[in-house]
């Protein structure tokens, strides 16, 4: 008889909870009709502390949670709710999730470009951004324009984990990819100028990662290309910056910046011809807004020569002693560097009429004058030079 009595005790409680809760919830949906959202929040927390397992507690208290702007407690709510039954608010929670980010997301940008003017507004903004992800966890967007102020509030790893996190659900994203690889190339350059050759190493790395699949989405764009060919010669990986510059000619042979890396790209392995060939087809394009790295390339030319020529008069010397020390007296020097002396000079005359102010083309000039014992035009020459480095 006891147990009986204690049974009917324990299922009166019950009741008495059910309708207390009920009692709370339904002051709640009151109190969220009239505005007075203080009230209906205090009465939808005691709803669901008495019972949280009422989905539909969960669900008001998320409704007045957002009236009061408190977003976080609203998503925490919905996503209460949504455990219990993830079907009967659905439609409901997905608008106001909805609402949110559009509210978080605007308010961010807001705050972001007027950031770049005050950066202590760059903090807020970041919270803004955070509020519209937790509200719709798959807007890319949202990840990169997070990521950016990230960067502008000088916070490079937060934004190197943000976009990597926008990656992972999309990974063929070209503006998250250009400012990952852009900020690890950053990083790479810091460590570098710190003499942190291991630090340099693994981020240059990580850019190349990055500007690697930037390449595969689009194979067109020239900035990128020459990007990736920097990384190359960084990292010693002199094949592949082969590769693609003479992939990149081919694709498009009337592009002047491909032809330029090409170009360059040979000389830097001592294959001055082949250098030269690409950089004189730079050279004949003219100069023009679709050319801008015409005094480049008339400057590498300049240098092409030079070096060619410096070559070959190593050579020439290396000649004449060995025949010395054999006692040929038939031996002829070979003075075919002077050519090569000659027309770099022609474009270094030409780079200094480009770049009239550049004390290192009149240096180069004076030494090239010397040489070729032009002695009134390598004095005017070095006269420039002290003149210009006063």
């Amino acid at each position: 008889m006891k147990r009986f009595r204690s049974f009917i005790l324990v299922i009166g409680m019950m009741v008495f909870v059910s309708f207390s809760n009920a009692q709370h919830l339904t002051s709640a949906k009151l109190y969220l009709n009239l505005k007075q959202y203080d009230r209906a929040e205090a009465s939808a927390l005691k709803a669901v502390d008495k019972d949280p397992g009422d989905e539909e507690a969960w669900f008001v208290l998320g409704k007045i949670s957002y009236e009061l702007q408190k977003y976080i407690q609203m998503l925490g709510a919905f996503d209460k709710a949504s455990a219990i039954d993830s079907t009967e608010y659905k439609t409901e929670i997905q608008a106001y999730r909805l609402k949110v980010w559009a509210d978080s997301y605007n308010a961010g940008i807001k705050y972001y470009n007027r950031g770049r003017d005050t950066t202590s507004f760059f903090q807020t903004a970041i919270e803004q951004f955070k509020t519209a992800i937790l509200a719709i966890p798959d807007s890319t967007r949202t990840y990169y324009i997070l990521a950016l102020t990230y960067y502008g509030n000088k916070q490079s790893d937060e934004a190197i984990k943000t976009l990597n996190k926008s990656l992972e659900k999309d990974p063929k994203k070209p503006e998250e990819l250009k400012l990952l690889g852009q900020l690890h190339l950053q990083i790479a350059r810091e460590k570098t100028d710190a003499k942190d050759s291991v630090g340099a190493k693994s981020e240059f790395t990580a850019a190349l990662t990055a500007f690697e699949k930037l390449y595969e989405l689009d194979r067109s764009n020239r900035d990128n290309i020459m990007t990736l060919i920097e990384l190359y010669e960084r990292l010693g990986m002199s094949e592949k910056s082969l590769t693609l510059t003479r992939d990149a000619v081919a694709s498009d042979p009337t592009n002047p910046s491909f032809r330029y890396v090409y170009g360059v790209y040979f000389i830097k392995q001592e294959k001055y011809a082949e250098g030269i060939e690409q950089l004189s087809k730079v050279e004949q394009a003219g100069t023009d807004s679709t050319n801008p790295i015409y005094p480049d390339a008339v400057y590498n030319l300049g240098v092409a020569y030079l070096n060619w020529g410096v070559s070959m008069k190593k050579e020439s010397e290396n000649k004449a002693e060995a025949a010395a020390k054999a006692k040929k007296k038939d031996h002829k020097e070979d003075v075919s560097y002077k050519e090569k002396f000659n027309m770099a000079r022609v474009y270094f005359e030409k780079t200094a009429g480009l770049r009239p102010n550049d004390p290192v083309i009149w240096q180069q000039l004076a030494k090239l004058y010397a040489v070729l014992n032009m002695s009134k035009e390598a004095k005017k020459a070095y006269e420039k030079f002290d003149e210009l480095n006063k």
